[in-house]
């Protein structure tokens, strides 16, 4: 019922197996947008790729293997002055939360000013290190969205649907699996980045500085790679299935 109603709407008959995988394009791009805008303005703030915060805590030099303890006397000025600053990092914006209040800038100097201005208090150059990874770790990668060609034929009396050109579908094929391979290396080496800066940040400061992946970001990249590798594997299956066409027709 629902779908003889939905059927009515929306003209399925003009709706092609290509339509289907220029909308997964789409969607990509959407989520690798968000991806890379995060941490540009407050409303943006939860997507980031690296977070560091103060935790609050004494530094723990107890571990045999620590040779110099006296190096984390400065860990435990900055533990007792309780500074509550959370700093993120995106592709092309930073973040910090100062007592509860979000700042976001595309530029770290800003920031830096702000906190002086503020006479906030970063003990360990926490915006630093994320500037330091933003500039020596980060870069991005944009997937390549094409659109299929139609062909029709002009032999026949009867309408044909929209069928897509070999060499643009080819084309489409190809940049789309530039696209996916781009998209996995970046969201692969986002990952493993974040996620080792964030535990060598802890190791160094002792415990005094906790490191953070962000988890949306990495959502948005791992999904917008799924989506484009279903892509790919479409546009070859769309390929594929008009050779077998071709193929046919002309044993007929």
């Amino acid at each position: 019922m629902v779908f003889s109603q939905l059927k009515s709407y929306i003209p399925f008959r003009y709706i092609g197996f290509h339509h289907g995988l220029e909308l997964l394009l789409v969607i990509s791009i959407i989520l690798l947008s968000i991806l890379l805008v995060g941490c540009t303005t407050e409303s943006m703030k939860d997507i980031y790729l690296l977070s560091l915060s103060y935790t609050g805590t004494e530094p723990t030099t107890t571990d045999t293997t620590i040779i110099t303890a006296n190096v984390s006397s400065c860990m435990t000025l900055a533990a007792a002055s309780k500074t509550l600053l959370t700093v993120r990092v995106g592709y092309f914006g930073y973040c910090i939360v100062d007592n509860g209040v979000t700042s976001c800038s595309s530029d770290a100097g800003s920031l830096a000013t702000l906190l002086r201005q503020t006479n906030s208090s970063d003990p360990l150059n926490m915006l630093y290190m994320v500037k330091s990874f933003h500039d020596q770790t980060i870069f991005s990668a944009l997937p390549y969205l094409t659109r299929p060609g139609t062909a029709s034929d002009s032999d026949s009396e009867r309408e044909v649907k929209p069928f897509p050109w070999k060499a643009v579908s080819w084309l489409a094929w190809f940049m789309t699996l530039v696209a996916t391979l781009f998209s996995l290396v970046a969201a692969l080496w986002q990952h493993l980045s974040s996620a080792a800066t964030a535990t060598m940040v802890n190791t160094l400061t002792y415990g005094t500085v906790s490191g953070t992946v962000g988890a949306g970001a990495m959502a948005f990249a791992w999904i917008a790679t799924g989506v484009l590798f279903i892509a790919v594997i479409g546009l070859l299956l769309m390929i594929m299935s008009m050779l077998a066409f071709e193929l046919f027709y002309d044993a007929r």
